[in-house]
This record gives structure tokens, sequence and C-alpha cells, in this order.
């Protein structure tokens, strides 16, 4: 894949799905409250993992996308806005190896280049942890591509559980927030 320009501004994508300026993990981020959002989990630390990504690439075949973009944020999530992100096109002929070779070592975002969808991807446990936002119409057709975002959840809280015990209801109540449709 190789490093391109988008026609817009990330930072204009990013205020069309985000509501909030400051966000310490994904868990916090304040998304655009016509959007739904879905738990993928786990991920290949901030890759979408193979299942997943072969998914990824049927639902944009069904939206009849030829491409979308990715990038990452250097500096975290103090650097969602920054200007001097990379991106990458990424197009349904690009490999699973390819994705894999942009060698990401930040907070990632696969994205649709009018802002209607994203896919944020941080790392979390032993893992990454996904979320897939996007309005009703494009989060069902992701849903029917990608079936297991239900035991994605599942697995996602009986694990931090395990990881964290009862000790944090905060971060329960935060994650029941931010997926409440």
């Amino acid at each position: 894949m190789n490093y391109t320009k988008i026609n817009r501004t990330l930072s204009d994508i990013m205020k069309k799905i985000i509501y909030s300026e400051r966000a310490e993990s994904l868990i916090e981020l304040k998304i655009n409250p016509n959007f739904e959002k879905i738990l993928l989990y786990p991920t290949n630390d901030l890759y979408l993992s193979e299942v997943q990504f072969k998914a990824f690439l049927a639902f944009l075949n069904k939206i009849n996308i030829k491409s979308c973009f990715l990038t990452q944020f250097d500096g975290g999530w103090e650097g969602i806005y920054a200007k001097e992100n990379m991106i990458w096109e990424l197009t349904q002929e690009n490999s699973y190896e390819e994705y894999l070779g942009t060698n990401l070592y930040s907070l990632s975002m696969l994205f649709a280049n009018d802002g209607e969808w994203a896919i944020f991807i941080e790392e979390s446990l032993n893992d990454g942890i996904g979320l897939f936002v996007g309005k009703k119409e494009i989060v069902d057709i992701f849903q029917s591509c990608y079936t297991k975002y239900k035991h994605d959840l599942e697995r996602y809280i009986q694990e931090t559980k395990e990881v964290c015990g009862q000790s944090n209801p905060d971060y329960f109540k935060s994650l029941i927030e931010l997926l409440k449709n």
C-alpha cells in the first residue's frame, strides 16, 4: 500500500465522526450520536484480525467501495487531529500481508473518505480492540459480513473482568455508554 493524499482533510472527517477532542482510550470516545457502534475483539494489535479483515473487504464490496483509507495517529489519542498523520489507501485488491506491512505502531483507523464510517483500533489486553462506527444502515451491512461481533463483545467483557476483576466499575459503565445505540 502506498502513502496517499485524500481530498478532504483528516480533521474534517474526524469532526464528523468524533464529538470530543480529548479521550484517553477508545472507550472514552464521544462518537457522533447518529452513529451506531460495534466492538471488534480481539484485533491483531493495531490491525484487524485476518477474519475481520476478510469480512471488512466483503463489506467494502457490498457497499460498492473500491478503496478506503488507513491512518495511524502519532502520539496516540493526542494526535487524532494532527495534519501530519500518514494515510494509506487500502483497496479490495490489497492482501492481508500488505495491510500488515504498513507497520503501524500507534492508534489506527480505517475510514471512508466521506466520514460515513470508521474503524478505530488500539492496543488492549493481550491483543487489540476495535470499534466500528457508522450510520445504522452501514453498521447493518458490516454486521452481515462480520457475524462474530456479539461473540467479540462477550469475550472482551469476560477477559476484561479477568484482568481487571470487579475493581473498575467505571470502565464497564463507560463501555456500556459507548456502545449504546
